[in-house]
């Protein structure tokens, strides 16, 4: 178990404090050396440029689009499954798997995730010859491959704000696995 505790009176407001069940993934993936590893995550999960920067997941999407555009980012084509909704080959900039409401500080990335609804938000952000687009869609489980890994660059992957690893890798929500006091 882990608590954060605050100083003061906050620790009599947190005894008080209802007890919530929320939603915890589970994240299989490569480690860099290519072990497969598991994690779980409480927040989000997220691969592709988002993952490999851990400086850009603290700026808006216009920021990071902007970034992407002035550095040359090149998306990475990926085969990209979320449950029974979505199965494409996409050329991703970024994609993240949200359980709650936050992606950065990207407000609106995922304006309907709720912690405790037995899905994640997706929000991807795709290249296309038009400019870079912004799919969003739902679902319990989340599948994604590369189909080529770029001169030897792989896609990686990055749980609750840390890269941990690279693509392939699968994300499966498990419903109200851990209790909360807020």
């Amino acid at each position: 178990m882990l608590a954060f505790l605050p100083a003061g009176d906050g620790i009599s407001k947190l005894s008080k404090a209802a007890v919530r069940p929320i939603d915890v993934g589970r994240a299989s993936y490569l480690s860099r050396d290519g072990k497969p590893r598991t994690r779980y995550f409480a927040t989000m999960a997220a691969f592709g440029r988002t993952a490999g920067d851990g400086d850009t997941q603290k700026r808006s999407l216009r920021a990071k689009l902007r970034d992407w555009r002035s550095l040359g980012y090149r998306g990475r084509p990926v085969r990209l499954i979320v449950a029974q909704s979505f199965d494409e080959i996409v050329t991703i900039r970024s994609v993240a798997i949200g359980n709650r409401q936050i992606f950065g500080s990207m407000p609106g990335a995922q304006p309907d995730a709720e912690a405790n609804d037995s899905q994640f938000d997706v929000a991807i952000i795709s290249q296309t010859r038009a400019g870079n687009v912004l799919r969003e869609v739902r679902g319990h489980r989340v599948l994604a491959a590369p189909i080529e890994e770029t001169r030897g660059r792989p896609v990686e992957v990055a749980l609750d704000f840390h890269s941990v690893g690279r693509l392939p890798a699968t994300f499966e929500i498990l419903p109200r696995a851990l209790n909360v006091r807020c």
